[in-house]
């Protein structure tokens, strides 16, 4: 889905109207002698705050995770099924009124019904934005890809966050290696621009075969990977096989100077978490399905491409 968002409790009451019309974008963070127990250790979003009163909400006190699923059954809404197992954290927001339930998400969705909204975020108590995922209103990815994955997502960069990194790196790439492209000698000049860009939510048994992308250079950016390939490897369906190291791995295929086709294995565990791989798009590569593991795997991917300046 393109808003990501969190589940909340109230903590402040608050005129609706000034809520809406003066708030603020400011952080409140207790001192570290703070002496109510309730707030030590706290970081409040501070969305009201004058002499008619105050309005807010702490925002780094989880207190468990549930499944999209158990969130739908309470408001009688029937989810997608691509969704039931997805797990969102639902936080305590302070201690008046903890039965009232408010959501924090990404801009790129509203509704009228909004209690406060910048460019960054926007507050909801409306269950509109429960039915709109019910909807599966999302713009997904998956006819894009090669294989069978069970959710994936199309990503809008609006900020423009992610070119400007992976530019750093293209840069890097071609000073050690080269341009894996020729330019035709033109007068033309040529820049880089973020084609496409997408988040894999990866289950077990799930995969991408061998496979090439559009553009000049694609990346992959592992966010989770609940899985451990050494373990992964142990198990009777890999450790009885011509081929036990494959499996739940990344690789990338490419053929040695006698035509026959080999791999590079990319070992899938927490310490992959956090990394990039960025290689020409051409390069075939491919996704191992692993076993025996409920949670997602989550990586993020793009294509880079060039146009004309």
């Amino acid at each position: 889905m393109r808003f990501l968002f969190i589940l909340i409790f109230f903590f402040f009451c608050f005129n609706h109207y000034l809520f809406a019309n003066n708030s603020l974008t400011e952080f409140l963070v207790s001192k570290p002698s703070m002496p109510d127990p309730r707030f030590q250790e706290s970081v409040i979003v501070m969305f009201y705050h004058n002499s008619t009163g105050a309005t807010g909400l702490v925002i780094n006190k989880p207190l468990k995770n549930i499944t999209i699923n158990e969130l739908f059954e309470v408001n009688n809404i029937k989810p997608p099924k691509n969704l039931i197992k997805k797990e969102i954290t639902l936080f305590w927001g302070g201690p008046v009124k903890p039965e009232q339930i408010f959501f924090i998400h990404s801009s790129d969705y509203t509704n009228k019904n909004n209690l406060f909204s910048n460019d960054n975020y926007t507050v909801s108590q409306s269950p509109n934005i429960l039915i709109d995922i019910a909807k599966n209103k999302d713009e997904t990815y998956n006819k894009e890809l090669a294989g069978n994955i069970s959710l994936s997502l199309e990503l809008l960069d609006t900020k423009n966050i992610i070119l400007p990194f992976i530019i750093l790196i293209m840069n890097q790439y071609e000073q050690i290696y080269s341009k894996p492209f020729r330019l035709l000698s033109t007068n033309k000049n040529y820049k880089a621009e973020l084609q496409s860009l997408w988040v894999n939510f990866q289950y077990q048994n799930e995969f991408n075969p061998m496979h090439d992308h559009t553009g000049t250079y694609s990346f992959v950016i592992w966010l989770k990977i609940p899985t451990n390939f050494k373990e992964q490897s142990n198990k009777s369906i890999a450790k009885n096989s011509r081929s036990p190291d494959v499996i739940s791995n990344f690789a990338l295929q490419y053929t040695d100077v006698f035509g026959k086709i080999r791999e590079l294995l990319f070992g899938m565990d927490k310490d992959r978490e956090g990394q990039i791989l960025f290689f020409p798009a051409q390069i075939n590569h491919s996704v191992y399905p692993f076993y025996d593991e409920d949670d997602a795997r989550i990586s993020v991917s793009g294509n880079i491409g060039l146009i004309e300046s």
